[in-house]
């Protein structure tokens, strides 16, 4: 597989996904919006639990001190893991919620929140000209049945985390492909010890472990469909993909069979970034929490 492989970490560089914001259609803000005294409306926008550097709060701060006729308040955060946030947007919009004129969604949610009613498409306001400024992945991530409904607002990429002072000491570079990560894991496990290879989050009960291996199938010139929509995530390359992975735990023990258990980003950057492990593909922004 290693020649197939090659595209592997290039991809994972190149491509990011992230979050975007979308406005919402029951909670616009001509209507449900608080108009203070000063005749200001105060809109109410999600944010996550963690803000990195008070990022967030900042651009909140900047935007209220540059509108006199609009100030924005966050709602109580929620979760940082996709899956349970996507649950506490869902439930607050199927209630009507007051909360919400401004959602955080993760970009396979568009479909969903779309079909549902709870947006407001932005094709006026989110233009052409204005989308030629992001890139192209993003938008396409955010347009359903023509339509756009919702703007791309940072990256996260997932690029391979690695020890350096590891790769140092033992007279390696970084690799380039999985197979060459694994033969590289392998030997520093062996001459280290206590250094596990790689932690992973392939936990099944999130979105974790589809995500893992949309990396794998794709980094080994596999999809999921065909460009006539055709199922294809049965082909040799999507099962030697995931072989691969199940080989990562069992053929070659680079990876921990705890790894099908780690449900979040989280549970696997903490061990790499206590020193326990050699390699940890891993969002970007989970690594500064």
């Amino acid at each position: 597989m290693k020649s197939r492989m090659k595209k592997l970490l290039v991809f994972l560089l190149l491509v990011g996904t992230g979050f975007v914001m979308a406005a919402c259609s029951n909670n616009n803000y001509n209507s449900s919006g608080n108009e203070g005294e000063d005749g200001a409306v105060t809109i109410h926008m999600a944010v996550f639990e963690n803000d990195p550097g008070g990022q967030m709060e900042a651009a909140r701060q900047r935007f209220n001190e540059e509108h006199d006729n609009i100030q924005l308040e966050f709602t109580p955060p929620m979760s940082n893991d996709a899956s349970q946030m996507h649950d506490q947007t869902v439930t607050q919009l199927s209630a009507g919620s007051d909360n919400l004129d401004i959602v955080n969604m993760d970009v396979v949610w568009t479909a969903e929140f779309a079909e549902s009613g709870w947006l407001l498409p932005l094709d006026e306001m989110f233009t052409e000209d204005m989308q030629s400024n992001y890139i192209a992945r993003q938008v396409d991530s955010v347009k359903y049945n023509d339509q756009t409904w919702a703007v791309p607002w940072f990256n996260d990429l997932h690029p391979l985390w690695y020890r350096s002072d590891l790769l140092e000491k033992y007279g390696y570079d970084v690799p380039e492909t999985y197979e060459e990560a694994v033969e590289i894991a392998q030997h520093i496990q062996e001459e280290e010890g206590g250094i596990q290879g790689f932690t992973m989050h392939w936990g099944g009960r999130s979105e974790q472990l589809i995500v893992s291996f949309t990396e794998f199938l794709h980094a080994n010139n596999g999809d999921f469909f065909d460009e006539d929509g055709n199922v294809t995530v049965n082909s040799p390359e999507a099962v030697e993909a995931l072989q691969f992975m199940v080989d990562m735990m069992n053929e070659y023990e680079v990876v921990s069979p705890s790894a099908v258990g780690n449900s979040t980003p989280e549970d696997s950057r903490i061990p790499f970034t206590q020193g326990q492990a050699l390699f940890n593909p891993n969002w970007g922004i989970c690594l500064f929490y």
